[in-house]
């Protein structure tokens, strides 16, 4: 996934406007290659879905799905977070992050737009 996409995702998240610079979903924080901004990114965006995600009723038919994705990029969150990891995942591996993590978080953003949360 291009940066720039990984930016728009986060953007989307977080209900800031695309391309807004110097906040954690710049896209030159996306080929930065660093972890800390990835972890950096995901603490700021993990707390607005979740709370939109608590709105859905609990007969809503993704709210499992969400509620574990949730979990799984906390997960990540905490994983990306330890300070080895700031040596221990190369550029590349941290770039591959980032979009795994964007197409969760994208998917998760459209279907809560969709629900009106």
């Amino acid at each position: 996934m291009k940066a720039v996409n990984v930016e728009h995702a986060f953007a989307g998240a977080l209900g800031i406007s695309e391309g807004q610079r110097n906040d954690v979903n710049d896209a030159d924080y996306v080929r930065s290659g660093k972890p800390r901004h990835l972890a950096e990114a995901l603490a700021k965006t993990l707390p607005h879905l979740r709370k939109r995600a608590d709105l859905l009723s609990e007969s809503a038919p993704m709210k499992r799905w969400i509620e574990v994705s949730l979990s799984d990029l906390e997960d990540e969150y905490r994983a990306i977070l330890h300070p080895a990891s700031e040596t221990d995942i190369s550029g590349t591996a941290c770039a591959q992050l980032w979009s795994l993590c964007a197409i969760s978080i994208r998917l998760i953003e459209k279907y809560l737009v969709e629900a009106g949360c």
